[in-house]
């Protein structure tokens, strides 16, 4: 299937790299910057996943910690950053004082795109029914990888929002296989529940077994 599970990997030291080509360099913020982003992601309708950037590797005391300030670590991304979700409980002032927390941020719905959905990019394999008289933008299928703390139960519903319907899953990295619009491919991405998605590998053709 191909469904990317790490999104970031390391560049230059306090830099991270995403798969779409950008890098986000976060300069450490004071407990007091830390405490009010915290608070207006908190705000956000609809939304409780971001990213949190630390100075190191996260000892189960810093896990302790954050869990008790309403901060649930999720996905390890690379270079000491890891996707969190937010309870509606969270304390921020509690969560900024936690040591070794260095930067946080939203996540860029363009950053859990694969470069060449990105670009608009529809490969052959990929493409389930093409442009007709009806359809303006081609069907697609695709990998949609949830973050880990949601449940696939509710996937259906996710991707019928966007006006998608589901092929199969791939419960063991939480994903499914999806039939999209194009056209509804970067919303899909901008989902709060949806970490990554992209287009799965092509058939191997031509194999010959009889060696």
């Amino acid at each position: 299937l191909g469904l990317a599970l790490v999104v970031l990997a390391p560049a230059a030291e306090a830099d991270v790299r995403w798969r779409s080509g950008a890098i986000s360099t976060p300069a450490p913020m004071q407990a007091g910057e830390l405490a009010q982003a915290a608070t207006e992601l908190a705000q956000r309708p609809g939304q409780s996943r971001f990213v949190v950037y630390f100075d190191g590797p996260v000892q189960p005391a810093q896990r302790a910690a954050l869990e008790g300030s309403g901060i649930r670590l999720l996905d390890y991304l690379g270079d000491h950053a890891y996707f969190a979700t937010m309870t509606p409980g969270l304390d921020a002032a509690r969560f900024a004082a936690i040591p070794g927390t260095r930067f946080v941020e939203a996540i860029d719905a363009a950053n859990k795109l694969h470069p060449d959905l990105a670009r608009g990019v529809a490969h052959s394999w990929t493409v389930v029914a093409d442009v007709d008289e009806v359809r303006t933008s081609p069907l697609v299928a695709l990998n949609v990888l949830f973050h880990k703390d949601f449940d696939l139960e509710g996937a259906a519903d996710v991707v019928a929002k966007h006006g998608g319907f589901i092929q199969g899953e791939i419960s063991v990295i939480n994903g499914v296989v999806v039939h999209l619009s194009m056209d509804r491919v970067a919303g899909l991405a901008a989902d709060d529940d949806v970490m990554y998605v992209e287009p799965p590998l092509p058939r191997l053709e031509g194999l010959n077994d009889s060696n």
